[in-house]
């Protein structure tokens, strides 16, 4: 078997929990919890449970997770009252049940584990695919922005926070006309960001994790997905952002105050996959990990491009019921990197081919916004002898302004 690693590995560098063995922070069932007050600002104590945002909000709510806990923030639970006078009520009418009948059920999938691994406080918010409260589209007031979208936690450096999936409806159609799942009451297409910032930054420089879980009708061949698929990327698109700067042009001196400017990443990431069934990782060749140590670029996420051929959205060839683990600095905590890593060496070993950069460029257009690159520069795709989770963005969800078809295996 041919090996391949888009980062050279260090000694005594492991990933995180969710695709090998699992730290105790970072079990799959977080212990029960008491309350914690949306308006607080104080540290609850060990083991809390953050309620749901009930309602339209007039500010955020804040949370604070202390360091050493891990808290669970449940699905968010959202009566829908659309307005008598909404025009979308006509467009889009409410099914049989009311809108919003159709419950949410993407923790029967598994959970999203955030570690908290950096020297510093980090807040957390987790947008899209939650129930609107009726029929939204872009001309709506207040946009297509849920309630349940205003809460942000407070993470102290090696705190965790778990919240359920969020299941993604479909656009039903190709074009995209379609808005609103009334059944869900989502947006339709949408997908799910969670935003990581360090309070001391201007309040748009965020670290991004993105995932959709959706069955997607327009996928791959006729028929689209057959099971419900998890896909996932991670961005720092949205950090430390220099213009004109381009993934096959990007310094070493770029990429080093990429990774000090972007929340989360100095000391790089991890992302691994941990099965609900057996608490084992889930199989590499299923679901492959992410592990980035921060030191140079890695090809394995979205840098400074925001689309390109070969690009670094990943997709599991199979259905996928487990919990996803996103370790922030993790080489910052030798027990979750020495995790991380191990899930990493297990899918370089079924690896034939590396995930990589093309040769490095000088940057054409440096002191420009920002730019593309250059065509017919791409980066391969990583396959195995077994069955390959496929590098690309998938319609129905991509969130970099240009929908991606289906790239890889």
């Amino acid at each position: 078997m041919g090996q391949a690693t888009s980062q050279p590995t260090s000694p005594g560098i492991t990933t995180p929990p969710a695709a090998s063995s699992i730290a105790p922070a970072a079990s799959s069932v977080p212990p029960a919890a008491t309350s914690i007050d949306p308006a607080a600002t104080g540290t609850p104590p060990a083991g809390t449970s953050i309620p749901p945002a009930a309602g339209p909000m007039s500010s955020p709510a804040v949370s604070a997770v202390a360091s050493g806990e891990t808290a669970t923030k449940p699905a968010c639970s959202l009566t829908p009252t659309p307005l008598a006078d909404n025009p979308l009520t006509v467009k889009d009418p409410a099914p049989t049940g009311g809108y919003g009948s159709i419950a949410e059920d993407g923790g029967k999938w598994g959970n999203v584990f955030i570690h908290n691994s950096c020297e510093v406080t980090l807040t957390v918010l987790s947008v899209g695919v939650y129930k609107l409260g009726g029929p939204r589209d872009n001309t709506t007031v207040g946009g297509l922005g849920s309630p349940c979208e205003a809460q942000i936690v407070t993470l102290s450096s090696g705190a965790s926070l778990v919240e359920p999936y969020r299941k993604t409806c479909p656009k039903p159609d190709k074009n995209g006309t379609v808005q609103y799942c009334a059944g869900e009451d989502k947006i339709a297409g949408q997908g799910v960001s969670i935003k990581i910032s360090n309070p001391a930054d201007p309040p748009n420089n965020v670290f991004q994790m993105e995932y959709a879980l959706v069955k997607d009708p327009f996928r791959g061949g006729e028929g689209g997905d057959k099971f419900t698929r998890f896909n996932y990327d991670v961005s720092l698109l949205d950090c430390a952002k220099i213009e004109g700067i381009t993934d096959t042009c990007a310094t070493p001196e770029d990429h080093a105050k990429k990774a000090a400017g972007c929340p989360g990443y100095k000391g790089g990431v991890a992302v691994t996959f941990m099965s609900k069934d057996n608490g084992t990782d889930v199989d590499p060749s299923i679901c492959g990990p992410i592990y980035c140590q921060g030191d140079k670029k890695c090809a394995q996420i979205y840098t400074w491009d925001r689309t390109r051929e070969g690009e670094a959205s990943l997709a599991c060839n199979q259905e996928m019921k487990g919990d996803m683990h996103v370790d922030l600095c993790v080489t910052k905590n030798q027990e979750r990197n020495n995790l991380a890593q191990s899930a990493w060496n297990k899918y370089t070993a079924v690896a034939t081919k590396a995930m990589d950069f093309p040769p490095a460029t000088a940057c054409p257009n440096a002191g420009a916004a920002p730019a593309s690159s250059a065509a017919g520069s791409k980066r391969e795709i990583r396959t195995q002898t077994q069955p390959l989770p496929s590098y690309g963005g998938t319609p129905t969800w991509s969130r970099r302004g240009k929908p991606q078809t289906a790239t890889g295996v």
